[in-house]
Protein backbone atom coordinates (compact mmCIF):
# COMPACT_ATOMS: atom_id res chain seq x y z
CA UNK A 1 0.00 0.00 0.00
CA UNK A 2 0.88 3.41 -0.69
CA UNK A 3 1.29 6.71 1.58
CA UNK A 4 -1.40 8.65 1.87
CA UNK A 5 0.86 11.85 1.70
CA UNK A 6 3.45 11.08 -0.93
CA UNK A 7 2.12 8.52 -2.47
CA UNK A 8 5.47 6.90 -3.92
CA UNK A 9 6.92 5.43 -0.70
CA UNK A 10 5.50 1.81 0.92
CA UNK A 11 3.27 2.87 3.90
CA UNK A 12 5.00 1.44 6.92
CA UNK A 13 2.67 2.97 9.84
CA UNK A 14 -0.84 3.77 10.48
CA UNK A 15 -2.93 5.72 12.38
CA UNK A 16 -6.15 5.05 13.28
CA UNK A 17 -8.17 8.36 13.92
CA UNK A 18 -11.04 7.80 16.38
CA UNK A 19 -13.84 10.76 15.73
CA UNK A 20 -17.56 10.27 17.52
CA UNK A 21 -17.68 7.10 17.30
CA UNK A 22 -16.50 6.96 14.00
CA UNK A 23 -12.63 5.27 13.05
CA UNK A 24 -10.44 6.44 10.12
CA UNK A 25 -7.03 4.89 9.22
CA UNK A 26 -4.22 6.52 8.00
CA UNK A 27 -0.99 5.20 5.77
CA UNK A 28 2.06 6.80 5.95
CA UNK A 29 5.53 5.99 4.87
CA UNK A 30 8.09 6.48 7.50
CA UNK A 31 9.29 9.80 6.03
CA UNK A 32 5.86 11.24 5.72
CA UNK A 33 5.26 10.11 9.60
CA UNK A 34 8.58 11.35 10.54
CA UNK A 35 8.00 14.77 8.62
CA UNK A 36 4.77 15.41 10.41
CA UNK A 37 1.86 13.63 8.49
CA UNK A 38 1.38 11.67 11.46
CA UNK A 39 0.43 14.96 13.00
CA UNK A 40 -1.31 16.09 10.61
CA UNK A 41 -3.37 12.62 9.98
CA UNK A 42 -3.93 13.31 13.72
CA UNK A 43 -5.27 17.03 13.57
CA UNK A 44 -8.68 18.64 11.61
CA UNK A 45 -7.68 20.35 8.55
CA UNK A 46 -6.41 23.68 9.49
CA UNK A 47 -5.10 22.92 13.11
CA UNK A 48 -1.02 23.12 13.87
CA UNK A 49 0.39 20.49 16.13
CA UNK A 50 0.94 23.24 18.59
CA UNK A 51 -2.62 23.74 18.94
CA UNK A 52 -3.11 20.01 19.54
CA UNK A 53 -0.27 20.20 22.07
CA UNK A 54 -1.96 22.82 24.04
CA UNK A 55 -5.85 21.62 23.65
CA UNK A 56 -4.19 18.27 25.65
CA UNK A 57 -2.05 20.42 27.77
CA UNK A 58 -3.89 23.52 28.46
CA UNK A 59 -3.88 26.67 27.39
CA UNK A 60 -0.81 27.36 29.93
CA UNK A 61 1.78 25.63 28.14
CA UNK A 62 1.09 27.18 24.84
CA UNK A 63 0.36 30.99 25.95
CA UNK A 64 3.25 30.83 28.18
CA UNK A 65 5.89 29.71 24.74
CA UNK A 66 4.11 32.16 22.46
CA UNK A 67 5.05 35.38 25.06
CA UNK A 68 8.80 34.40 24.70
CA UNK A 69 10.41 35.11 21.78
CA UNK A 70 12.16 32.23 20.23
CA UNK A 71 15.83 34.10 20.79
CA UNK A 72 15.30 34.78 24.79
CA UNK A 73 14.26 31.02 25.13
CA UNK A 74 16.22 28.93 27.44
CA UNK A 75 17.98 25.93 25.85
CA UNK A 76 18.78 22.72 27.94
CA UNK A 77 22.47 22.42 28.57
CA UNK A 78 22.82 19.15 27.21
CA UNK A 79 20.49 18.63 24.67
CA UNK A 80 19.99 21.94 23.35
CA UNK A 81 16.12 21.20 22.92
CA UNK A 82 14.23 24.81 23.67
CA UNK A 83 10.63 25.05 25.48
CA UNK A 84 9.15 26.06 22.14
CA UNK A 85 10.58 22.95 20.08
CA UNK A 86 9.44 20.33 22.91
CA UNK A 87 6.00 21.96 22.67
CA UNK A 88 6.26 21.56 19.00
CA UNK A 89 7.43 18.29 18.97
CA UNK A 90 5.26 17.14 21.99
CA UNK A 91 8.27 15.71 23.94
CA UNK A 92 11.70 16.34 25.79
CA UNK A 93 14.51 16.42 24.10
CA UNK A 94 15.94 14.21 26.72
CA UNK A 95 15.43 13.19 30.53
CA UNK A 96 17.62 16.39 31.59
CA UNK A 97 14.91 18.83 29.49
CA UNK A 98 12.61 18.06 32.80
CA UNK A 99 14.98 19.85 35.02
CA UNK A 100 16.11 22.86 32.59
CA UNK A 101 12.58 23.64 32.36
CA UNK A 102 10.93 22.45 35.44
CA UNK A 103 9.61 25.70 36.60
CA UNK A 104 7.44 26.24 33.02
CA UNK A 105 6.69 22.20 32.76
CA UNK A 106 5.58 22.05 36.63
CA UNK A 107 1.89 23.73 36.14
CA UNK A 108 1.48 21.69 32.97
CA UNK A 109 2.52 18.28 34.16
CA UNK A 110 0.65 18.62 37.39
CA UNK A 111 -2.55 19.32 35.46
CA UNK A 112 -1.61 16.54 33.43
CA UNK A 113 -0.91 13.64 35.56
CA UNK A 114 -2.33 15.00 38.81
CA UNK A 115 1.18 15.43 40.59
CA UNK A 116 4.34 15.40 40.32
CA UNK A 117 5.78 12.75 41.55
CA UNK A 118 6.14 9.56 39.81
CA UNK A 119 3.83 6.50 40.60
CA UNK A 120 4.20 4.00 38.08
CA UNK A 121 6.69 0.90 37.86
CA UNK A 122 10.17 1.00 39.40
CA UNK A 123 13.16 -0.26 37.57
CA UNK A 124 13.51 -4.76 38.00
CA UNK A 125 15.01 -4.91 41.35
CA UNK A 126 18.62 -7.20 41.39
CA UNK A 127 17.51 -10.57 41.47
CA UNK A 128 20.00 -11.63 43.99
CA UNK A 129 18.82 -9.02 46.34
CA UNK A 130 15.88 -10.16 46.27
CA UNK A 131 16.44 -13.79 46.56
CA UNK A 132 18.53 -13.06 49.68
CA UNK A 133 15.17 -11.53 50.78
CA UNK A 134 12.97 -14.59 50.11
CA UNK A 135 15.90 -17.03 52.02
CA UNK A 136 15.59 -14.37 54.92
CA UNK A 137 11.59 -14.94 55.27
CA UNK A 138 11.60 -18.52 54.83
CA UNK A 139 14.33 -18.70 57.49
CA UNK A 140 12.50 -16.42 59.76
CA UNK A 141 8.93 -18.78 59.41
CA UNK A 142 11.14 -21.56 59.73
CA UNK A 143 12.50 -20.33 63.20
CA UNK A 144 8.97 -19.94 64.44
CA UNK A 145 8.48 -23.24 62.97
CA UNK A 146 10.98 -25.09 64.79
CA UNK A 147 10.15 -23.68 68.40
CA UNK A 148 6.20 -24.14 67.92
CA UNK A 149 7.45 -27.64 67.38
CA UNK A 150 9.60 -28.47 70.33
CA UNK A 151 7.34 -26.64 72.56
CA UNK A 152 4.99 -29.02 70.99
CA UNK A 153 7.08 -31.77 71.56
CA UNK A 154 7.21 -33.03 67.74
CA UNK A 155 10.93 -33.53 67.68
CA UNK A 156 10.88 -35.37 64.23
CA UNK A 157 9.46 -32.19 62.91
CA UNK A 158 11.56 -30.04 64.80
CA UNK A 159 14.87 -32.08 63.49
CA UNK A 160 13.77 -32.01 59.98
CA UNK A 161 13.37 -27.80 60.46
CA UNK A 162 16.83 -27.72 62.10
CA UNK A 163 17.85 -29.41 58.71
CA UNK A 164 16.24 -27.26 56.44
CA UNK A 165 17.20 -24.20 58.28
CA UNK A 166 21.23 -25.43 58.28
CA UNK A 167 20.75 -25.72 54.34
CA UNK A 168 18.95 -22.34 53.93
CA UNK A 169 22.41 -20.61 55.83
CA UNK A 170 24.34 -22.66 53.96
CA UNK A 171 23.59 -21.17 50.95
CA UNK A 172 21.80 -24.82 49.47
CA UNK A 173 19.14 -23.37 47.61
CA UNK A 174 15.73 -22.12 48.92
CA UNK A 175 12.89 -24.17 51.01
Amino acid sequence: MLCEQCRQREATTHIRRVTGGTAEDHYLCAECARAGGAASALTSPGMQLLDLFSGLLGNHFAAQEQAVPRAAAGRCEFCGSSLREIAQEGRMGCARCYEAFYDQLQPTLRRVHGELKHNGKRPAEDPQAARRRRTERELEQLREAIGAAVREERYEEAARLRDEIRRLEEGGGEA
